[in-house]
């Protein structure tokens, strides 16, 4: 089955158009997601994207297009669903950024929890492994390039955005 998006104009403004994936033409924009989920530890979930997808077995947190139809909250609890199988409040969701880039605007949803590994649920043909790491460890995968490029730094909208709530 085909993704729909929503096309915004650059100012994020509706356009009333409804685009299968794939289609954006020059001037088009659609939303998508990224989600960090943070244990009590301190520590984010990061996921491994599997071998078949662009950018294969880099890691990432768990993200995606907002389909038409979905707010930007809607698709990052779909998304965290269908990737990792959690079930999140979209109550608990805190949007930490939102920021447009080439061709999309990138929202990125931050949520807090009792969040364990066992509990998570791989979607196979998405992710490929899941691990929680410190903020140690997420500069230096991020120092070694071992994540997806377009990933935005997590722990400096954390410190812009959330430290001091």
């Amino acid at each position: 089955m085909t993704e729909l998006w929503d096309i915004y104009d650059s100012d994020r403004n509706p356009t009333g158009r409804v685009e299968p994936r794939g289609s954006l033409v020059i001037g088009d924009y659609h939303l998508v997601v990224h989600i960090w989920l943070m244990n009590e530890k301190g520590e984010i979930l990061v996921t491994q994207r599997a071998q078949n997808k662009p950018w294969g077995l880099f890691w990432e947190t768990t993200g995606g297009s907002v389909l038409a139809g979905e707010t930007s909250l809607q698709a990052a609890v779909r998304e965290v669903r269908e990737e990792v199988g959690l079930e999140l409040d979209p109550a608990q969701g805190i949007l930490i950024d939102s920021a447009r880039r080439d061709r999309d605007f990138l929202d990125s949803w931050f949520f807090q929890g009792r969040l364990r590994l066992y509990d998570l649920k791989l979607r196979p043909d998405e992710v490929v492994d899941a691990k929680f790491i410190s903020r140690e460890e997420y500069d230096h995968m991020r120092r070694g390039c071992m994540f997806v490029p377009t990933q935005p730094d997590f722990f400096q909208l954390y410190d812009i955005r959330l430290k001091n709530r």
